[in-house]
């Protein structure tokens, strides 16, 4: 997993080491690879036992971190992976939350 890939999956979406290691298991080891997985695919993994115990809040982070990505990538926007902060996350959080 690229490390600030990693870091970002530790301090800002807040997921556990069985968490990580699922995601490598799953071959999910980057942004792109991240920004790939459409709406079905998140949600099954949110049903494996790894994930069994997330918050809803993490769980929703992780969506963030994902849609983050592919605005940037769709716009065609060049962007530090860095750049996905705590503000960043809650930001795309209050947006998703007002599309629901």
């Amino acid at each position: 997993m690229e490390d600030s890939f990693d870091n970002v999956l530790d301090f800002v979406v807040g997921l556990s080491q069985p968490q990580h290691q699922f995601l490598i298991e799953q071959n999910i080891t980057n942004e792109s690879i991240s920004a790939l997985l459409d709406e079905d695919a998140v949600s099954d993994l949110f049903t494996k036992r790894a994930f069994a115990n997330a918050s809803i809040v993490n769980k929703m982070r992780l969506k963030a971190f994902r849609i983050w990505i592919q605005d940037k990538e769709d716009a065609d926007i060049e962007y530090d992976i860095e750049d996905f902060t705590e503000e960043e996350c809650n930001n795309m959080m209050k947006k998703m939350s007002r599309k629901s």
